[in-house]
């Protein structure tokens, strides 16, 4: 009379240990998919595959996405990715992304918005984010050059050597910088007015705590231009390891003019 009872139990836990297996799954599979979707996405913009691309994207990400590729940006190669499923519902994602692309050393972060559109998981936003820091910061001195990367676009800033000063930067302060330079190039030919051209002089570097291929660095200089009050500068940088070559990803002001 016993081992009825006891079949009963088992046949109750086997079943319990099923559902939550099923469950478990289910529960996964939009994070694994939307995961996918965006990895998918990543290689097929790198290789400049629109046919492949669209498949992804809707709305305001194909729109760019299209008018992006017809620019005629160079195929790159990701040497390095990691995604992370931030946000998710049955019919919703926000997926982060970082890549590392050649050639040109570029570390790219994202957030990628997905929804479920007739049937289908698509990518509608795609944003350049900064970079997702440690939670601890280790001391670390400065790499040297790290040093020569910070120094040498605070100089072609200052010389007015804009175009220069954006082989130093990635990610969002890239794309910033070169949104910046269209609008004043605009403006100057308007206006018919030359770049400033001045010097840097004081120039002093302190780590402010390294990790994950990260480097912040404080900095204050002086930038002075001719006929004009020096101006004191006091900025973070912070600045990610691309595949051996480092780039500026965030310029912040601290304190100062």
């Amino acid at each position: 009379m016993a081992k009825k009872p006891i079949k009963i139990f088992c046949l109750v836990c086997i079943a319990g240990t099923l559902l939550l297996l099923f469950f478990g799954y289910r529960s996964k599979a939009p994070s694994n998919k939307a995961e996918e979707i965006v990895r998918n996405y990543l290689s097929a913009s790198a290789s400049l595959n629109l046919q492949e691309v669209k498949e992804y994207l809707t709305g305001q990400a194909l729109s760019s996405a299209e008018q992006n590729i017809k620019n005629g940006p160079n195929k790159v190669t990701i040497v390095n990715e990691k995604t992370k499923v931030i946000s998710q519902s049955n019919n919703f994602a926000i997926v982060s992304a970082e890549t590392v692309e050649m050639p040109g050393h570029n570390r790219w972060n994202y957030l990628f918005h997905l929804q479920q559109t007739s049937g289908k998981l698509l990518i509608y936003k795609v944003e350049f984010v900064s970079p997702d820091l440690p939670g601890h910061l280790n001391e670390s001195s400065i790499p040297g050059t790290l040093s020569d990367t910070i120094k040498s676009y605070v100089s072609a800033k200052a010389e007015g050597e804009q175009v220069k000063a954006l082989q130093y930067l990635t990610g969002v302060e890239l794309v910033k910088a070169q949104r910046e330079e269209m609008f004043q190039n605009r403006v100057q030919a308007q206006q018919k007015t030359a770049k400033p051209h001045g010097s840097v002089t004081d120039f002093q570097l302190t780590s402010s705590g390294a990790g994950d291929g990260y480097h912040l660095v404080h900095a204050t200089y002086t930038v002075s231009f001719p006929g004009l009050q020096p101006i004191h500068k006091d900025v973070l940088f912070t600045a990610a390891d691309a595949s051996g070559a480092w780039k500026i990803v965030s310029v912040d002001q601290v304190s100062g003019e």
